[in-house]
Order: C-alpha cells, then structure tokens, then sequence
C-alpha cells in the first residue's frame, strides 16, 4: 500500500494515509498552438507552406497527440483545391483566391485553433521552346511532359533538344539575334532553369555530313566518275 510520488526530480514514499490526499490525474490536452510558415501565410496558386503546432496539457506541459489538420473557409467549411497533411499545406493551381483558416485539432477532442491563409493568384509567364528545322525539342514542367506555353512563375523547366539526322546540338539562344552572334545560354542539349521571367529559347543545330565541291569547267573524266 506504499505509493511513490515524484516531485521536483525526487523520489518519495508516502504510506496508504498519505495517498488519501492524493490525486492523480492523466494530462489532457487543453490547447493546441499553430506556428506559421516561415515564409508567411500568403500563398499563390500552385505553392505549398507548413505550418506546425504543439499540443498542452493543463499545467502548460507540451504533451505528445495526433493532430487533425484541415483548410476551411470563413464559414467553416472544407475549402476546395487545397490540401493539408501534416500541417503541410498545398495550394492547387484551380484554387480559389480569398482568405482561408489552417486549423488544427486535438484527435478526439474538441480542442482546436486556426492561423490565416490567403490564397493569391499566381504570376502567369510566357515560355516559347522552338528549334530550327535540323531537329526537335521537348520540355517538362516540375517533372512532367508540358507542351503549355503559359505557366506559372518559379515552374521548374527541363528542356530536351535533339538533333536529326546529319546534324548536332550547338546551344540554346534567346533571340534570332543571338543566333547571329553566337550568344548562347546555354551549350548542354539538355537545359535547365526556373521560370522567373518570360522565356523564348531556341535550339541551334549544326550539320555534320560531308560537303563535296570539284571545278567541273576543269574536271577531268577521272574527276567526274569520282
């Protein structure tokens, strides 16, 4: 019937008359706090941020629960074409711009509490990747197959230049003028960049068969058969 208590780091023993006057009562979570984003809580369609909270107990104690997250306009309903999952928040391309609440709450309970989210529309930008006739090009948006020529700015572009036959890459050119120059951005067939401005890119090729030239008013009869 001896009942150890621990208090202040130490360890005591009170005997059964003692515990008449103990209690002991499991901690429960009574509040839960939402951290924002470092980059703040203003988001443009196609972005993400996390957000973190902590869960107290009712002495003000961190404590370990499960919390349920969810996105929700201002009456409370589940917003559309945005997502949370462990308090990381993805804003889709088709969301709706205006203000929304990350709430958090305790698993199985009641306890719960919002941050702001506004949802702003994203900086469309123009992306022309063209080639001469001598070959192809291709390009992929944040690692998918694209053929889009309007996207939205930071979009990470791949692109993927291939000669045809007789010819090879030389380099990628921003302008017919730069063709003339020889002003390349880049020389690797395979190109890489974010999307922060609006981009024209052109892939130059060069021809790599054999030229034939002979005088033929001086050609003799041996020129000609060779």
């Amino acid at each position: 019937n001896d009942y150890a208590i621990k208090k202040e780091g130490a360890l005591t023993v009170a005997d059964s008359v003692v515990a008449e006057n103990v209690a002991l009562t499991a901690n429960a979570a009574t509040t839960v706090e939402i951290a924002n984003p470092a980059t703040g809580t203003t988001l443009a369609q196609g972005e993400e941020a996390t957000y973190t909270a902590t869960v107290k107990d009712q002495d003000g104690r961190v404590m370990t629960a499960t919390v349920d997250w969810a996105v929700v306009n201002s009456e409370d309903v589940a917003a559309e074409n945005i997502t949370v999952a462990n308090g990381k928040v993805t804003v889709t391309e088709d969301a709706t711009v205006g203000d929304y609440k990350v709430k958090a709450t305790v698993n199985g309970t009641t306890v719960s509490s919002t941050a702001d989210l506004k949802v702003i529309a994203a900086e469309k930008l123009n992306l022309s990747i063209t080639s001469q006739e001598q070959g192809t090009v291709a390009y992929t948006v944040n690692g998918v197959t694209s053929t889009d020529t309007q996207l939205n700015k930071g979009k990470k572009i791949v692109a993927t230049a291939t000669p045809a036959a007789l010819y090879e890459f030389v380099g990628w050119v921003t302008s017919t003028e730069n063709l003339i120059t020889g002003t390349y951005v880049s020389t690797d067939a395979q190109y890489s960049f974010d999307l922060n401005a609006n981009t024209t890119l052109i892939a130059v090729f060069k021809y790599t068969g054999i030229y034939y030239q002979n005088d033929y008013n001086n050609a003799t009869e041996s020129d000609w058969v060779s």
